[in-house]
Formats: structure tokens, C-alpha cells, sequence
């Protein structure tokens, strides 16, 4: 496979929506809580407890954004470059990049649409037919490499007890 490559395509609303929705699902029922919590706190005990709303709000703020995407834009056009070590991506004429070591998910929540997951909090949709197999293998690696786990060296324990022992004389 060759390094890198760009990928230009549309993603109409329900690729964007249902796996947006999917994400976010578990965390849904604590904000509706919590928000439940806010009003009646707000009602029942001061106003100023309506000061926390922002906060709820605040919490939500990419889910928000997300659905307000989907619902003002039916195609969202997508131009994304993956070099070995990043992934670049436009957000209106500037190019964003991120590093590929900080994919924490790589997989198809829908079948027709791949979905890239960062850790910092992008989330980039690829349809299936925009993707070659060679390019998902790459992105897979790139997403495996994240969840290794990071060993200690086996003398770590050994070498540290006696370093840090300072003598009172």
C-alpha cells in the first residue's frame, strides 16, 4: 500500500446519525438524569441551581454539536489524507490533523460506513466504497497498536528499591 493517501466522498445523514447516536447511547441516560436532577433542584429549592443547566449542556456539548450537523447538512464532504504516522482531515479550508496512535476504534457500527474513533474526541465516518481492504488493514493496525498493552521491564521493582534511599549520617 502506498503512503499516503487521500480519500474524497459524501456522507449522507443517516451514515453520520445512527452511528453518532450509537456512541453516545451509553452515556445518555446519566445526562437525562442529571438533568432531571438540575430542574427539580431548580424548581423546588432556588433558581440558582439553573446555573448547573450549563454545565449538563456543557457535558453534551459534542452530541449537541453532532446532531445539529446532521440535521442542517443532509451531505457532509469529506476530504481526509492518512500519512504513516497521521491523519488529516478538513474543518472548512484548514486542515486538522491527528496522530494515528491515538485511534481508539476502528470498526463499523453500520455496514455500508467505516468509523474512526480518536481519543481526543474526533470521530471521522468512512463509507465502505471510498476504502480499500489494504487502507482498512492499516487503520485496523494503526487502532491495534493503541490497545497493546505497555510493560514494565521485569527488574523494574528490583531497581528501584534501592535507589531512592538516602542516608542520614
Amino acid at each position: 500500500m502506498e503512503l499516503p493517501f487521500q480519500l474524497q466522498y459524501s456522507l449522507s445523514r443517516r451514515q453520520r446519525l445512527i452511528p453518532h447516536l450509537v456512541i453516545w447511547a451509553p452515556y445518555l441516560p446519566a445526562v437525562g438524569f442529571l438533568s432531571i436532577v438540575v430542574y427539580l433542584l431548580t424548581v423546588q429549592v432556588s433558581p440558582w441551581w439553573a446555573l448547573l443547566s450549563f454545565w449538563c449542556l456543557w457535558l453534551v456539548r459534542g452530541f449537541i454539536v453532532g446532531l445539529t450537523d446532521v440535521a442542517l447538512r443532509p451531505l457532509r464532504h469529506m476530504d481526509v489524507v492518512i500519512q504513516e504516522r497521521g491523519l488529516g482531515f478538513l474543518g472548512g479550508n484548514e486542515r486538522w490533523w491527528i496522530f494515528l496512535d491515538g485511534i481508539i476504534n476502528f470498526g463499523q457500527i453500520i455496514e455500508d460506513t467505516w468509523t474512526l474513533q480518536h481519543y481526543n474526541g474526533v470521530v471521522i465516518h468512512i463509507p465502505a466504497d471510498a476504502i480499500t481492504p489494504e487502507q482498512v488493514e492499516f487503520l485496523q493496525a494503526a487502532a491495534a497498536r493503541r490497545r497493546l498493552p505497555v510493560a514494565a521491564p521485569a527488574n523494574a521493582s528490583a531497581q528501584g528499591a534501592g535507589e531512592n534511599r538516602t542516608s542520614t549520617q
